[in-house]
C-alpha cells in the first residue's frame, strides 16, 4: 500500500511540473526565448546563447554578407536566424527551416570542428 500512495504522490508532482512547463512563457517573464534541445544539443545551446549575449558580436554576426548562400550550407546565415529568431521570436528556437539543425553536415563538418576547437576549455 505505501508504495502505491507514493507512486500516485510522484505522478501527481510530475504532471503539475510538465503543466507549469507547458504554460511557462519565457518570453513575457524574462523577455528572452532560448534554444530547444535537440537531442544532445545542450552543449552548443549553451554556447550560442552565450555569444548571442556579446553584443558586439551578435552585431558582427548581423552584418555577414549571406547573400547569395545556399541556406543548407551556410553556417553563417543559419546563425544569423537563430540570432533573429533569439532576439524577436516569441518561442523557443528549434530545428526550423534555416537554423543550425538543416545545414549539411558534410559541407560543414570541418567548420564544425573548427568551432569546437576555438572553444575549448583547457
Amino acid at each position: 500500500m505505501e508504495i502505491y500512495s507514493s507512486r500516485r504522490v510522484i505522478d501527481s508532482i510530475m504532471s503539475l511540473f510538465a503543466d507549469c512547463q507547458n504554460r511557462y512563457d519565457s518570453k513575457r517573464i524574462t523577455g528572452h526565448v532560448g534554444l530547444n534541445n535537440q537531442g544532445a544539443t545542450c552543449y552548443m545551446n549553451s554556447i550560442l546563447q552565450s555569444l548571442f549575449f556579446t553584443n558586439a558580436l551578435r552585431r558582427a554576426i548581423y552584418v555577414v554578407p549571406t547573400d547569395g548562400d545556399e541556406p543548407t550550407k551556410s553556417v553563417a546565415l543559419a546563425i544569423q536566424r537563430v540570432f533573429w529568431n533569439l532576439q524577436v521570436g516569441d518561442i523557443g528556437v528549434g530545428k526550423s527551416a534555416g537554423t543550425l539543425g538543416d545545414i549539411d553536415s558534410k559541407a560543414s563538418t570541418s567548420r564544425h570542428q573548427g568551432i569546437n576547437k576555438e572553444f575549448r576549455l583547457g
